[in-house]
């Protein structure tokens, strides 16, 4: 495999930029006027802001070279242990999904539903796509998970311009750059962002839709209330973070491109070779 223009590390930010501004500010702006104070077309816009993660930035990352290895993992953790700890999020979410009650919020399903595609697409192929194969270019496997997490958090500052009180959006920060840490997990041991982009749907999606009835208030964080379905969630987004600093610290190198073919790399830690 070659590139068309071959990745630098400098590249990481000025692309993350990009792509972030495209898919906040350029694409809301092109369908602003249309979408106006009108809630039954925000799904317009959404959609928009889907395809445009699909049909552009797509194309151009195949056109640059990059497409692969910013989607797909060059070396996938093949390890049960890590496998299960990652996917602690997703094992939150089915159990969400299995002991709630369901409800159709009627008109502003179809929204909800947009809502969370449009985030989980755009969001993966920005942080655990683009951002992870750029970093890897230079940098130990620690501080690849660590960077996208870590400024995915950041991102979510934003929510002050809405209104958003300090205590919630500082909450929200946190639990994001864990929720990115936990997604980075997903990618290394699913071997692509395309699981990471389902369960950062399912995220978003489910608990607008599933619902405890009367579940108490069990935790209170300043002005975040917790009941514990989502004290479950939570505390597994934390154990999907914990795998990712675990794999990352346990094979501080990845290659950027698949190794096809090649020898295996010595394990760390263990006898055998859990990444393949």
């Amino acid at each position: 495999m070659s590139y068309r223009l071959k990745p630098r590390l400098w590249m990481a930010l000025p692309v993350i930029l990009l792509l972030e501004v495209i898919c906040v500010i350029v694409v809301p702006m092109l369908f602003s006027s249309y979408v106006g104070s009108d809630e039954s077309r925000i799904w317009v816009l959404l959609a928009a802001i889907s395809l445009t993660v699909l049909a552009v930035f797509v194309p151009v990352f195949a056109v640059l070279g990059w497409l692969r290895p910013v989607i797909f993992e060059p070396q996938r953790v093949r390890d049960v242990g890590l496998f299960v700890l990652s996917m602690s999020p997703m094992i939150a979410l089915a159990f969400w999904a299995a002991v709630g009650g369901f409800d159709w919020v009627g008109d502003m399903s179809i929204p909800i539903i947009l809502s969370a595609l449009q985030a989980a697409l755009s969001e993966e192929f920005v942080y655990r796509g683009a951002a992870i194969f750029l970093l890897r270019t230079r940098l130990a496997e620690i501080w690849v998970a660590l960077i996208p997490a870590v400024l995915f958090g950041l991102v979510h500052l934003s929510n002050l311009t809405t209104g958003q009180s300090l205590g919630d959006t500082v909450y929200q920060v946190t639990t994001a750059a864990f929720f990115g840490l936990s997604m980075y997990a997903i990618r290394r041991v699913s071997g692509s962002i395309i699981l990471c982009v389902v369960v950062h749907f399912l995220n978003n999606a489910l608990p607008e839709f599933f619902y405890w009835e009367g579940a108490p208030v069990v935790l209170a964080l300043g002005e975040v209330q917790l009941t514990w379905p989502e004290i479950i969630l939570e505390i597994a987004t934390l154990l999907g973070a914990i795998a990712a600093v675990i794999i990352a610290l346990r094979f501080p190198r990845v290659p950027v491109l698949p190794t096809y073919g090649a020898a295996p790399a010595a394990s760390h830690g263990s006898g055998s070779n859990p990444t393949a």
